[in-house]
């Protein structure tokens, strides 16, 4: 992680050495965007892998490439992870302003499948806090899910927001079968992280199901 940083560091130089606010030659703006791209990808695989702080070092970062680039639909993809990571190591509020900010970021794209992503992500913040009830997380993900389409990992999302809701409110077999959904794309993207995850909620789901039979 620390060979990582020092790469950031001295882009952050490279970058400000040219220029006196933001990066304006297109070179610039490129390399920074795709550094932060690449990283993205990889905090993402350390979410998965339950290593939040080490996401969190990363997110911190990478969002700041992205705000420098000025990619509003970048910055709302790191503010999703953000938000994720910061979540899973107790920081509530923090995350949920990550979240908030990804949907301003997505309305400044005007990119109307990041938006309900972005409510996605929310939604499943709301419902694993206790801020909202598991029914209407769970009507907000019927809703909004229906404009998600290009991105599989965020159309399996979804799906498992979907099945956390329906196992909150003991819909058992409409539960598995959500996350079967989502299990079936990460499988086929070859996401053993993600897959893991459906996989230990499919068991979590049977095992409240026998409990309940």
């Amino acid at each position: 992680m620390n060979k990582i940083i020092n790469i950031f560091i001295f882009l952050i130089i490279l970058v400000f050495a040219s220029c006196s606010t933001k990066p304006k030659v297109t070179q610039d703006i490129y390399n920074l965007r795709a550094f932060a791209e690449r990283g993205l990808d990889s905090a993402n695989k350390e979410i998965a892998q339950g290593n939040y702080a080490s996401a969190n070092s990363l997110l911190s970062e990478y969002k700041r490439m992205a705000v420098l680039s000025d990619d509003s639909s970048l910055i709302a993809r790191v503010c999703l992870s953000y938000g994720n990571a910061l979540y899973y190591i107790g920081k509530t509020n923090e995350a949920f302003a990550e979240w908030e900010e990804a949907a301003y970021e997505a309305l400044r794209a005007k990119n109307p499948e990041l938006l309900s992503v972005s409510r996605i992500f929310k939604a499943k913040g709301n419902l694993m806090s206790g801020r909202s009830a598991a029914q209407a997380v769970l009507d907000e993900v019927n809703r909004e899910s229906t404009n998600i389409k290009k991105d599989r990992f965020f159309v399996a999302y979804s799906w498992q927001v979907k099945g956390l809701a329906l196992r909150a409110l003991s819909r058992f077999k409409e539960a598995e079968d959500a996350m079967k959904q989502s299990l079936a794309i990460h499988e086929k993207k070859k996401s053993l992280e993600n897959s893991s995850f459906d996989w230990y909620t499919i068991a979590s789901i049977r095992s409240l199901a026998n409990n309940t039979a």
